[in-house]
């Protein structure tokens, strides 16, 4: 039987009727075909999530009755921001399926020295909208129930925020520290993750993100793929400080 999840951003009351339109009706009954009588389930991108019943279906709404509510464990308890440098076509959007999927807990989508991509603010505000969809889509399929939030994209210097009780790290294929050695450094309450776009950091961004206090961080002997780099990178903190021991 399929395990249908829906992105329902509004109030989920017991036994009440929701209103399902727009691009959450558009992929459970074009998409995925379903139908009156059908058994779905809603979250609500807050930690709720809500069993529901299509009662009707017309031609662009469907009316669902929404049973039990409760709220599940599925966040993991660290908190990753990741910068992620803006990178071409699908990569970012692998990139930002992979991390929600990983449990990152906030997305910071930045322009550096090496990016190979330039918008306009109508087309930066049309690829902002684009990646709240793959974010959703992520937490749909993996059974997230809160939604990272995506900040608008912009220049790392100016999106960065100082943070005195976690931990920076930024990606270097030059950097000291090792994944071992960041055992040493204790639990941090938070970590955030700097990746550089497909030509990696720029020397004066790695000096500038020293200076700031982030560590650089070395995994292994190879040169890594931008949206490889973030997937490889959040499972590591995954592993030392999250929820994949669970």
């Amino acid at each position: 039987m399929r395990n249908i999840r829906l992105y329902y951003p509004h109030p989920l009351p017991e036994g009440r009727d929701a209103l399902l339109e727009g691009d959450a009706f558009h992929h459970a009954f074009r998409v995925l075909r379903c139908r009156q009588g059908d058994a779905l389930i809603l979250f609500d991108g807050q930690g709720t999530e809500i069993e529901a019943t299509v009662v009707s279906v017309s031609r662009r709404e469907a009316c669902l009755r929404l049973g039990r509510r409760y709220r599940p464990r599925r966040e993991s308890p660290l908190v990753v921001e990741l910068y992620q440098g803006v990178s071409k076509g699908d990569r970012m959007d692998w990139a930002l399926q992979k991390a929600t999927e990983l449990g990152v807990h906030r997305i910071v989508p930045v322009y550096t020295d090496n990016c190979a991509v330039r918008q306009s603010a109508e087309q930066a505000e049309k690829k902002w909208q684009h990646w709240q969809k793959v974010v959703i889509a992520a937490c749909e399929q993996s059974g997230r129930v809160c939604v990272p939030e995506i900040v608008k994209p912009g220049q790392l210097s100016d999106l960065w925020l100082p943070d005195a009780n976690g931990l920076s790290l930024f990606l270097d294929p030059l950097g000291s520290v090792t994944p071992e050695q960041l055992r040493e450094n204790g639990r941090p309450e938070t970590v955030r993750l700097v990746i550089g776009p497909e030509g990696g950091l720029s020397a004066s961004e790695r000096a500038w993100l020293d200076t700031a206090g982030a560590i650089g961080l070395r995994l292994g002997p190879r040169v890594l793929r931008t949206e490889t780099a973030a997937a490889c990178a959040l499972t590591l903190c995954q592993m030392l400080w999250g929820d994949f021991n669970d």
